[in-house]
């Protein structure tokens, strides 16, 4: 599974001060490739807020 996530910081007057973005997978440590979270980690993924940006990936996107 792949995943993109970015975090705008902000100054204490609102106005944003950086974007971080950041990029990585979960690894089959065996086979070395992208490979879906434990039951456990995807049960706690699917619960954290999303915002109007979200995006889902598509599997063929994920797997190059």
């Amino acid at each position: 599974m792949r995943w993109k996530v970015q975090h705008d910081l902000l100054k204490a007057n609102g106005k944003k001060a950086v974007v971080i973005s950041l990029e990585g997978a979960i690894l089959d440590l065996n086979t070395r490739k992208p490979t879906l979270p434990p039951a456990e980690l995807l049960s706690m993924i699917q619960l954290l807020a999303r915002t109007s940006e979200f995006e889902e990936m598509s599997e063929s996107r994920w797997l190059k």
